[in-house]
């Protein structure tokens, strides 16, 4: 069943509240989780349009990640990613497009662990070229 915009508000700010709260309980115990919980806060906002909010999270989750798992991993990527799609909702389309294809070299040479970002990328990408 398609939800209403209005109940799909109400589904993203039930997310953020959630994402806030855990956050909160989380911080300190598991660098890990607080990390993805962060990713996440910043994916709620990213739907709810609020860029210039999630933007920093991204950030922080980015540098992070970076200190926990090799740059070259897929999570990074990920956040990576969604930090160029703020960064295009913010109106900032050449620093999205340095970001995105900086990551496709080591994205494609990743292979099947990889293709799924690959391919978010290169839509980012192309809709940059689009407008």
């Amino acid at each position: 069943e398609a939800k209403t915009a209005e109940e799909f508000l109400h589904y993203l700010d039930e997310a953020e509240a959630n994402a806030r709260t855990l956050l909160v309980r989380d911080q300190g115990r598991d660098r890990f989780a607080t990390t993805q919980l962060r990713a996440g806060l910043g994916q709620v906002l990213l739907r709810a349009g609020r860029f210039a909010e999630a933007l920093p999270l991204f950030e922080q989750a980015i540098a992070e990640r970076r200190g926990m798992i090799p740059d070259a991993h897929v999570l990074v990527f990920a956040v990576r990613i969604n930090r160029a799609r703020a960064l295009v909702g913010l109106g900032r389309k050449v620093e999205a497009r340095a970001e995105l294809q900086a990551m496709l070299p080591a994205l494609e040479a990743k292979g099947a662990e990889g293709a799924s970002y690959l391919d978010h990328a290169r839509e980012i990408l192309a809709l940059i070229d689009a407008g």
